[in-house]
């Protein structure tokens, strides 16, 4: 199973794409791209959807992993992949594989109190 960084990288070469290239793509610098890549820092998802949006592919790809058989497949929990983004204080993980090329992907994302992934942060409470 790839890691997510490595994932990042490697779309990045089959685009062609320089480091500093797709960093001003994403609008972020290249050193945070070279820290992400290298596993030195975990992207926030933010920056992550920034990324898969500069490499024109969906946010899905990082987490899909190719299968033989032509149909999705629901994943047991213990196979899921997560990616735990510090800066958002979030976990995300695909609930299936074999989707990255549909419209509509299902994931699980979990905010710790205070976490956030886009302009509301999570409180910790509902209601």
């Amino acid at each position: 199973m790839q890691k997510v960084s490595e994932r990042i990288r490697n779309l990045r070469l089959e685009k062609k794409m320089t480091l500093r290239g797709l960093a001003l793509a994403a609008g972020i610098s290249p050193s945070a791209l070279s820290q992400i890549e290298s596993s030195q820092v975990s992207p926030s998802v933010a920056t992550l959807e920034k990324i898969t949006a500069a490499l024109h592919l969906p946010i899905t790809v990082l987490f899909d992993e190719p299968d033989e058989a032509d149909d999705p497949v629901l994943m047991p929990a213990q196979d899921r992949r997560r990616v735990y983004s510090a800066p958002s204080h979030a976990t995300l993980e695909p609930l299936a594989r074999g989707l990255s090329k549909k419209k509509m992907q299902p994931f699980l994302l979990r905010l710790d109190p205070g976490g956030e992934v886009g302009d509301y942060p999570y409180s910790g409470s509902e209601g």
